[in-house]
């Protein structure tokens, strides 16, 4: 009532106006998800979920991004340089079954071998000065001369074969510091384990 005579001032709602994606926009960025480049389709039989798709109910197969949404975006950004899209529009369009990096199954290698490419670069990251805070693609990028070109990526290329030794490990030591620190680190290992098992 006294809303009504004018003695309480009613808070203002205020809508944000945007201007409305294109719909052959939305459907590439979508798409883009989907690529087996950017995500990876889960192998199980039960690896699915069920989604609406125009009123009728499908069940699609899990995928798993194998970047950042924030890297994702950068990706998206650089193959479309005419496209317009904010990086929270972009998040928004992200499809029910592409499911974060963080929520890849287990089920997977996650030995001493396979599963620490990310964490050595983090390591890189925090030991090799004027590396700055990189991720996979970008350290990928930085020790070849093109990334999608087979003979860089298998060291056959004479321009960029040596890039890691000059642009990582000759920050770090030698190669034989390298190996007797891993070797080091495999020796206690084992150690560690039985410990635990006898306390137990």
């Amino acid at each position: 009532m006294a809303e009504n005579i004018g003695i309480i001032d009613t808070p203002k709602i205020y809508q944000r106006n945007s201007a409305s994606i294109p719909l052959a926009l939305k459907e590439k960025a979508k798409n883009f998800y989907c690529r087996d480049d950017i995500s990876c389709q889960a192998p199980g039989k039960h690896d699915a979920i069920t989604v609406k798709d125009n009123g009728t109910m499908l069940k699609v197969q899990k995928r798993y991004l194998l970047h950042t949404l924030n890297e994702v975006y950068r990706l998206f950004l650089n193959e479309n340089t005419d496209d317009r899209i904010s990086c929270s529009s972009f998040k928004e369009l992200r499809p029910p079954n592409i499911l974060y990096k963080s929520l890849t199954s287990h089920n997977i290698c996650v030995c001493l071998y396979h599963e620490n490419v990310l964490l050595l670069i983090q390591a890189l990251n925090a030991h090799i000065h004027g590396f700055g805070t990189i991720g996979f693609n970008t350290f990928v990028k930085l020790l070849v001369c093109d990334d999608m070109n087979e003979s860089c990526m298998f060291t056959e290329c004479d321009q960029c074969r040596d890039q890691f030794r000059t642009r990582a490990i000759d920050h770090t030591g030698t190669m034989r510091d390298c190996v007797k620190y891993l070797h080091d680190r495999i020796e206690q290992y084992p150690i560690s384990c039985l410990h635990q098992m006898a306390t137990i």
